[in-house]
């Protein structure tokens, strides 16, 4: 993650997404750029990987999802929440590669290789949704509306279904995926979608910080930021 140091040395504008409102639009970037590749492929998994191994991989996703939530709490509060967020988004790389890579070695990467993704997925998941909790209430608790903190967050989020249908429509209508669904063409629709999370995971590396190091909204030109202390009003 972008240092507090390096931010501070920068313009106001850079420091403007040190701001509650700043990080949540950031989230929320995140978020979007994620789950436009998440939905759309849970969206589609039944004719992606069949409906018998469709529904495994889910199953398996949302209890690993279930029982990792219980647990990561303590994860999150040792490693903070930007750690554990990147952390969380190995888990959706491990299986939009995975099934890439079924695509490409349908014969190698077998039936337990994608729920063991899907496995990962889930905790990664876990891990993921923790981070954004404790993110997102951090914003709310530093004398902002934490409504607007919320909704922010969530108007971006709401936004990549929309973005990943629009990708696949795209990808599909203008001939990119060369009219073979059920492979070259899947690949390359794959291999977007991990470029979207690896995009995700680098703009969470470079501007995502803990709360405890957000400023004031109120920053004027060459003014020094100053940290908003826990719960101020």
């Amino acid at each position: 993650m972008m240092s507090p140091s390096c931010i501070h040395c920068c313009g106001p504008q850079i420091l403007r997404l040190r701001t509650p409102y700043g990080q949540a639009t950031s989230l929320g970037l995140v978020f979007l750029l994620i789950f436009s590749a998440f939905l759309t492929i849970q969206a589609f998994s039944s004719k992606l990987y069949g409906e018998n191994l469709a529904s495994d991989i889910t199953a398996s996703l949302y209890l690993a999802f279930t029982l990792a939530s219980l647990v990561v709490a303590p994860i999150t509060t040792a490693l903070g929440p930007v750690p554990t967020l990147l952390l969380g988004t190995i888990g959706y790389i491990t299986l939009v590669f995975a099934s890439m890579l079924q695509q490409i070695f349908p014969d190698t990467i077998g039936r337990g290789a994608m729920i063991s993704a899907g496995i990962v997925n889930g905790i990664g998941s876990a891990l993921l949704w923790n981070a954004q909790g404790t993110l997102i209430i951090g914003y709310a608790e530093r004398g902002v509306d934490g409504g607007k903190t919320f909704a922010i967050f969530w108007a971006y989020f709401n936004v990549s279904g929309m973005v990943g249908g629009l990708v696949s429509f795209g990808f599909f209508y203008f001939g990119l995926g060369d009219g073979d669904v059920a492979s070259s063409g899947v690949v390359k629709l794959y291999a977007i979608f991990l470029s979207f999370l690896l995009l995700g995971v680098g703009v969470a590396s470079l501007i995502l910080i803990d709360p405890q190091f957000l400023v004031r909204d109120d920053i004027e030109d060459g003014a020094t930021p100053v940290n908003i202390p826990h719960d101020s009003v």
